[in-house]
């Protein structure tokens, strides 16, 4: 019988199909290790939880620095050339120069401290000094001041004892993990996405040749028929079955056709190419090692969900820092500074410690919003967010644990379906092979050869589709796993 355009079509895209898959081999860890390299999705993925990681580390714990020391600097050049405030003592102009070095930092318990020391320099033109004998005018005077001091404040009612200060590094802290976890998730769940895409084209290429030897099949089938209706030793229904049964399996290779084509431009796109042309041969199904596949461990809550920890962390960390906003604020503050003045600069800078001449100074600043039932509202806003978040990783750790249990539960069946699948197959192989036998004892005839053929290869894709499922739920479980 004459092949039509479309059979002729068909078999020459699946010849060259087959042709670019023999150019070489790629493992499905290869094929993996190019989607890491390629990816840009990946790679930011990737990047951006190690960022977040490395953000929340105690080596560069961006939480730490809130507790850290700061260096305090200032300077500052004045000029001031308005009228004295006492007529005793008058003057054309002023300069002031005032500079100021230190260190500044604040506790985790809220005390902030710092200690200064400041360098003050003051200059007169054409002072005049009131007397009793009359004014006196003095062409120039110049004197420095130092001061070391040490100041001391202490909440006690807002961040009293440093709750907005631990609420802050909590905060900083839950964020940088949320970031990390939610990225790393992203990476998991991309890099299962390509695995899956590695047998998914593995199965369509497969299922295609099957597909293709189900179509030569039905094909000789058809060919059988007309010859029997020739010689008058059959009827004509039996063509017509023929014939539907070609058109049947067209439709079908021509599916798997369109799958594997659909198949190879995901399996590209996995590693960021724009092709529907994969060259490499992929690995073939091993049905033993399917038979034998393990369900992946899982390895403590999935990402999401400790993203989702991380988040409820951060909601409650934002609304102990919305009530301590919206707390009226009581300081406790003290300061101590030494005092030096001389018109030496050297002799100035020594002066304070010999002078004994301190200013000490302690008391309290109260700070207290008067808008009460706004600040109500406010913080009731917050625990409202507060407990939202409480009820969203509640739902997420529901989802992981059905998730989990549901996926493995499927793995198991799928196993069982494959192992009963595969018996199938060798069934239907057996009873081929028996076939074969007698028609070479001249005990059967052809046309039951070639309907036993086609059971065998539905069985095969059978098979195949069944040990794909098993390879994708294994695929979708290394979520729950350390998958890198």
């Amino acid at each position: 019988m004459n092949k039509t355009p479309l059979t002729i079509l068909l078999t020459l895209l699946t010849a060259f199909s087959n042709t670019a898959a023999a150019a070489s081999s790629l493992s499905v860890s290869e094929f993996l290790s190019q989607v890491q390299q390629n990816n840009p999705a990946i790679q930011g993925a990737w990047e951006s939880s190690v960022a977040a990681f490395s953000r929340s580390s105690d080596d560069a714990s961006e939480a730490a620095l809130l507790t850290s020391p700061a260096l305090l600097g200032n300077a500052q050049l004045a000029s001031d050339q308005k009228l004295s405030n006492t007529p005793l003592v008058t003057y054309d102009k002023a300069h002031a120069n005032a500079y100021s070095l230190g260190l500044g930092w604040q506790t985790s318990f809220g005390l902030q401290a710092k200690v200064t020391y400041n360098l003050n320099y003051y200059s007169f033109k054409n002072v005049s000094t009131m007397t009793g004998a009359g004014p006196v005018v003095t062409p120039s005077s110049s004197y420095f001041e130092t001061r070391p001091s040490v100041e001391l404040t202490q909440p006690l009612w807002a961040n009293g004892f440093g709750r907005s200060v631990r609420a802050t590094q909590t905060l900083t802290e839950a964020q940088a993990l949320s970031s990390a976890y939610g990225n790393r998730f992203q990476f998991k769940a991309l890099l299962t996405e390509a695995e899956t895409s590695y047998w998914r084209l593995a199965l369509a290429r497969q299922a295609l040749a099957v597909q293709k030897d189900a179509l030569d099949r039905a094909n000789k089938i058809q060919t059988w028929s007309s010859k029997r209706v020739h010689l008058q030793l059959a009827d004509e229904a039996d063509v017509l079955q023929a014939n539907a049964l070609v058109e049947v399996r067209k439709l079908d290779y021509e599916a798997a056709l369109n799958e594997a084509r659909e198949a190879s431009r995901a399996f590209n796109l996995a590693r960021n190419m724009d092709s529907e042309l994969v060259a490499e041969e992929l690995a073939d199904f091993n049905p033993e090692a399917a038979a034998k596949a393990e369900a992946p461990s899982r390895n403590g809550p999935r990402d999401d969900v400790r993203a989702a920890e991380q988040g409820e962390r951060l909601a409650v960390a934002s609304a102990q820092l919305a009530k301590e906003r919206n707390t009226p604020t009581l300081d406790l503050f003290a300061s101590y500074s030494l005092n030096g003045k001389n018109e030496l600069l050297s002799s100035s800078l020594g002066d304070p410690f010999s002078a004994n001449r301190p200013t000490q100074a302690v008391g309290i600043r109260l700070n207290m919003p008067l808008a009460f039932a706004t600040t109500s509202a406010v913080r009731q806003s917050w625990a409202q967010e507060q407990a939202a978040a409480a009820k969203t990783l509640s739902k997420k750790q529901l989802d992981e644990e059905v998730s989990w249990k549901s996926l493995n539960e499927r793995f198991g069946e799928a196993k069982r379906r494959f192992a009963l699948v595969r018996s199938l197959e060798n069934a239907q192989y057996a009873k081929l092979a028996r076939e074969k036998i007698r028609l070479q004892n001249g005990r059967t005839v052809t046309f039951q050869v070639l309907l036993f053929e086609q059971d065998y290869l539905l069985a095969q894709l059978a098979r195949i589709r069944s040990q794909a499922e098993i390879l994708s739920l294994a695929a979708q479980l290394k979520l729950f796993g350390d998958r890198t």
